[in-house]
């Protein structure tokens, strides 16, 4: 039964990105593949003959899951409200992003006869939720979503499986994107993030910069700090001192107030 779960993870992660591979354009043509047109002299006829290229095929087999429910454990909508983090819907609504998760689940669904059944709970819950229930010895969920600052407590806590060491997911495949590598430790993969998911495309955090300060205070120019950057050299220990180096007691009461200056400044 894990391997025909493991199976369906796989499915369920990578198959938006087939669907949008797939897809045709406004015209009804398609967006993708290779065309040959072979005119008949005869009767002036065109045979068009086209060979579907699909760059995100995940190659998994054809297989019947005999309608069991692969499920997600997930934060609320009072936790995450400001973020679209369902992973499944309802019914259609008109809703553009509604409309496509409920259309994406109800093909890979009919596909492979299985069912979707996705389980939410308080983000301060989830952890405990999870580790409960796993604690007991229960087989109540395959795949979790927690808020990120609660990955570390759950991977660290025995709680989750390696995901290169389950059969049919690759953490090679461009829907993965980059975030395998970087969740990586000691060679192990607890958690990714993948394009199954939308929260992570809409709360894209980003960092700035006092340019005048950094001058003044002799830091790294603009030139050589997107030199740093983009050549990988941006660390948490540079990152560290540029923001002490940067911070100071302005008006020397030795008390942090709204009069100083601060290395950082972040809202969560």
């Amino acid at each position: 039964m894990k391997s025909l779960k493991s199976i369906f993870t796989a499915v369920i992660l990578c198959f938006s990105v087939i669907l949008i591979s797939c897809s045709s354009g406004g015209d009804g043509s398609q967006q993708s593949g290779d065309i040959s047109i072979n005119e008949t002299a005869d009767n002036n006829t065109e045979i068009i003959e086209e060979t579907e290229v699909i760059p995100y095929d995940a190659h998994l087999p054809d297989i019947n899951l005999e309608g069991m429910e692969l499920r997600f454990l997930n934060v609320d909508e009072e936790s995450f409200w400001w973020s679209i983090a369902e992973i499944d819907a309802e019914s259609e609504t008109g809703d553009i992003i509604n409309d496509a998760i409920y259309t994406r689940n109800r093909i890979v669904e009919e596909k492979y006869n299985f069912n979707i059944k996705e389980i939410r709970v308080p983000s301060w819950s989830i952890t405990s939720t999870l580790r409960n229930s796993v604690s007991a010895g229960g087989d109540d969920y395959d795949v979790v979503i927690p808020f990120s600052y609660d990955m570390g407590t759950i991977a660290s806590g025995g709680l989750l499986l390696d995901l290169n060491a389950l059969q049919h997911i690759n953490l090679e495949n461009p829907w993965w994107g980059k975030s395998a590598g970087s969740f990586s430790i000691f060679g192990k993969t607890y958690f990714a993030v993948s394009d199954f998911l939308l929260t992570d495309k809409e709360n894209v955090s980003i960092m700035m910069y006092n340019k005048n300060i950094a001058v003044d205070l002799g830091l790294l120019s603009d030139d050589e700090l997107y030199t740093l950057v983009d050549g990988g050299g941006w660390t948490h220990d540079i990152f560290n001192k540029m923001t002490a180096d940067a911070s100071a007691d302005l008006n020397g009461n030795g008390v942090r107030d709204v009069d100083d200056r601060y290395g950082l400044l972040a809202i969560d």
